[in-house]
């Protein structure tokens, strides 16, 4: 081999060499690329979950803010409501009471023109005493108040209120109502006063 060919071999050589030493750079330069955009992606992808989660936050902080504000709404009306409600009632019980009372007057008339009279004829007397007192047991059907019967009936402790008891011979009237002492009257279908009555044993 001469000269000019050893030295085309020597820079053959000497450029395989040079490129082998090079491509391990090249490979590390593309690898740190590589990780730097994956780094990068990775960050991106970060921020735009962050900016979304931040997104709902506002957005549900937004929804609680409009039904806490609608629920402060709410309260304020259904308060003002009761009071209103509690006291157009008691106007009610005021003027249902007013009206009751004024339909009671004429019999407490009826009572001072029969304390007024002069008459000393008992018969009429007593019949102006059933005048009045029919008028005022019609007041009382007026308004609702009926009485409670008793008398012959079997005790029924929901009505009735047994103050004694009483020997009694006939069997049919044991448990039975058979005297009322004092008698009892409904409202409007509920005990307003139970009557009180001897019981048959």
């Amino acid at each position: 081999m001469d000269k000019k060919e050893h030295h085309i071999a020597e820079e053959k050589l000497s450029q395989e060499t040079k490129q082998t030493a090079e491509e391990p750079t090249q490979t590390t330069d593309t690898t740190a690329t590589e990780g730097e955009e994956t780094k990068d992606a990775s960050q991106a992808e970060s921020e735009a979950a962050q900016t979304e989660r931040d997104e709902r936050f506002e957005l549900a902080k937004q929804e609680a803010e409009e039904w806490k504000d609608k629920f402060i709404r709410l309260s304020a009306e259904f308060d003002n409501y009761r009071k209103r409600t509690l006291r157009e009632k008691q106007e009610l019980v005021a003027v249902a009471s007013e009206a009751t009372l004024l339909k009671l007057l004429p019999v407490v008339d009826d009572f001072e023109r029969a304390l007024q009279s002069n008459t000393t004829d008992i018969e009429s007397m007593r019949t102006g005493m059933e005048l009045i007192y029919k008028l005022l047991l019609r007041f009382l059907q007026e308004n609702g108040v009926t009485e409670i019967e008793a008398l012959d009936q079997e005790l029924n402790t929901d009505y009735h209120d047994a103050v004694t008891q009483f020997k009694v011979e006939d069997a049919s009237k044991k448990g039975h109502v058979v005297d009322v002492l004092r008698k009892g009257y409904l409202l409007n279908g509920r005990v307003l006063r139970h009557a009180q009555v001897v019981i048959g044993e």
